[in-house]
């Protein structure tokens, strides 16, 4: 029996729109989105998604040449369709995260924890065959890669805080930065392998490249978003990393976290000490 990846029972469940020139989202509504890149004759496919539907049915009307995909890091939301793909990357760290995949059971207990009051899904979907499939990746990603796609290059920057080694990739082309480092929306930092000092520098080092982008194309949440978010964000985790007293104590997640809000957005983390969330249940 097949894994819900491979189905495609819900035509209407990507929502796939063009949003630069080459660029095109897609989204799947309340999780997340995944960015295909098209060059002159070769594609990116910058994650794959929660695994719910067949994502690979969702662009091949729009892929212009052979599709590699890079993962901005492990998580299920963003490697769900990977079994699809033959050429796939990932940072060097996390790729035996991606070859493990996840049980059914896992994944059950994973949506209990994250998405109980904003789980959709889709037409025909059945919750009893979700699960990831583990896939080996076909090479790692260095901080510094380029990938080149003859009118445009894609240069992979390594971002971590989120995970250990998240990865954002920086469009000349079109000016763009496409990231899991920001959001308008929670900034999850209270996982096990989350770590505020990590997020700063890595919004130090974005920052000071900005000159390089005019927009963010983010992968969770309203899209795209002005470059001057960087800097409201990092003052939000300098204060965190200061030691400011959180706003609400949050137990969405089972263990105590931190939650600390600002004008356009939250911040999730683990207390001083505390191991954090796993991601993979225990």
């Amino acid at each position: 029996m097949s894994n819900m990846a491979s189905v495609y029972s819900d035509p209407n469940w990507f929502k796939v729109k063009e949003i630069e020139n080459g660029i095109f989202v897609i989204e799947e509504t309340g999780y997340v989105q995944s960015y295909l890149v098209n060059g002159e004759d070769k594609t990116l496919l910058i994650d794959t998604g929660m695994g719910f539907q067949n994502i690979q049915r969702a662009i091949e009307s729009i892929a212009r040449g052979p599709i590699t995909v890079v993962n901005t890091h492990w998580h299920f939301d963003h490697t769900g369709g990977n079994e699809l793909f033959d050429h796939i990357g990932i940072a060097d760290s996390e790729i035996n995260l991606i070859e493990r995949g996840l049980t059914n059971e896992e994944l059950i207990s994973i949506l209990g924890m994250g998405f109980e009051n904003s789980l959709t899904l889709p037409k025909g979907f059945l919750l009893e065959k979700y699960q990831i499939v583990g896939k080996k990746a076909s090479f790692s990603i260095k901080d510094g890669d380029v990938f080149n796609m003859g009118n445009r290059k894609i240069e992979a920057i390594a971002t971590p805080g989120h995970t250990r080694d998240s990865t954002s990739f920086l469009d000349r082309y079109s000016r763009s930065l496409l990231t899991g480092l920001v959001s308008r929306d929670t900034f999850y930092a209270h996982f096990e392998e989350s770590n505020v000092k990590s997020f700063i520098c890595s919004l130090e080092k974005v920052i000071s490249r900005s000159d390089e982008f005019d927009k963010l194309l983010p992968i969770h949440g309203q899209y795209p978003l002005p470059k001057s978010l960087l800097h409201e964000v990092l003052s939000a985790f300098m204060k965190i990393d200061a030691g400011a007293e959180p706003d609400a104590i949050d137990h969405s997640w089972g263990p105590e976290c931190y939650l600390y809000r600002f004008s356009s957005f939250e911040v999730l983390v683990k207390p001083p000490g505390a191991k954090g969330i796993s991601v993979i249940p225990q």
